[in-house]
């Protein structure tokens, strides 16, 4: 302190009588203070307190808030002018870490704004802040979504990403809530609820529309035919989805049967996963050329069993093939994706 006298006995530094001065330092401005001055009775220009206790000057730490949470420091302090121009540290540099504090508030961003009943994904996006507004949270005990009927696809607090507090919570929407064929869309407002124990910290708002069920095509029973089931629903960049092929046989046995898909190679790409149970395969995939500017997966199928061969029966399943959105597929446009042949 600026004008006190006395002795001062700190890591081995003494000064008799004179002024003892501390800088004035811009790293450390707003930091605060805590010094000790260690002696067995009170000196003239120091705190006065009982022998043999340390005097000590404290001030409250108040830069602290600005760091990042979670991060670790160490504090120092000085006298005649350290660690500026020089002078005496004081005793140890002692290290902390700051703690993350629970999130005090979440945002809930509606990723899957129209469910569909063949693809009944309820997608969120969420971010947390604590009461400072940091993204650097205690990771929560639990995150949930309540107000509509639903089972966990994939909500766990390890989707949340230390630094952004940014995370996801996805579930599947139950059968029964959809609006029957020939219906309209009704919303749904759930909330989307951060708990640490028992306890909801924080609550937002989730709205999103559920489609009308669309029918499922079906040809007439013991009639002869083939059909190919394609999505009902829009789906992501990146995601994958089923495409099934299915026989009418009538009364004759079906042994063998040849499909080709056209599909446009810039929004979806056969995915290498072509089954059946029922036939063997056969499968070649041709790239885009300039006389046919879509790619074709051809397939021919067999009976597996030689010595009767074939099927009789209605919706026999063919096979399945599964695709994939091209991930620069462009988000939110229509595109017309397939086409099919059935020999």
């Amino acid at each position: 302190s600026t004008g006190s006298t006395g002795v001062v006995t700190t890591g081995g530094f003494a000064t008799t009588g004179g002024n003892v001065t501390c800088p004035s330092c811009a790293a450390v401005t707003g930091s605060g203070l805590a010094l000790r001055f260690a002696g067995a009775a009170a000196t003239a220009g120091f705190p006065s307190v009982q022998a043999p206790t340390a005097y000590a000057d404290s001030r409250t730490f108040q830069s602290f808030s600005a760091m990042t949470p979670g991060g670790s420091a160490a504090i120092s302090a000085s006298i005649g002018g350290a660690p500026c121009t020089g002078g005496l540290s004081l005793g140890s540099t002692p290290s902390f870490t700051t703690s993350t504090l629970q999130a005090a508030s979440v945002t809930a961003v509606v990723r899957t704004t129209t469910i569909y009943a063949d693809y009944p994904l309820l997608s969120v996006a969420f971010a947390l802040r604590d009461a400072d507004g940091r993204s650097r949270v205690t990771r929560p005990t639990s995150i949930t979504i309540t107000g509509i009927a639903s089972t966990v696809a994939n909500c766990s607090v390890s989707s949340i990403d230390a630094v952004s507090g940014i995370g996801f919570c996805d579930v599947i929407v139950a059968a029964g809530g959809f609006p029957p064929i020939g219906g309209s869309a009704s919303a749904v407002n759930a909330s989307f609820n951060v708990l640490y124990g028992a306890t909801t910290v924080a609550t937002a708002p989730v709205t999103a529309n559920l489609a009308p069920t669309v029918a499922t095509v079906s040809l007439t029973t013991g009639s002869y035919g083939m059909l190919i089931q394609l999505p009902k629903s829009p789906r992501m960049p990146s995601e994958t989805f089923t495409i099934s092929a299915f026989g009418y046989s009538g009364s004759m046995k079906l042994a063998y049967f040849q499909i080709q898909i056209f599909f446009n190679a810039s929004v979806v790409a056969e995915d290498s996963s072509i089954t059946s149970t029922l036939y063997s395969l056969k499968t070649s995939v041709a790239q885009p050329t300039s006389n046919q500017p879509m790619a074709v997966l051809s397939v021919i199928g067999s009976a597996q069993d030689s010595k009767d061969p074939g099927i009789i029966g209605d919706n026999i399943l063919l096979l399945r093939a599964r695709f994939k959105v091209v991930a620069g597929a462009t988000a939110g446009v229509t595109a017309s994706a397939f086409t099919g042949m059935i020999i």
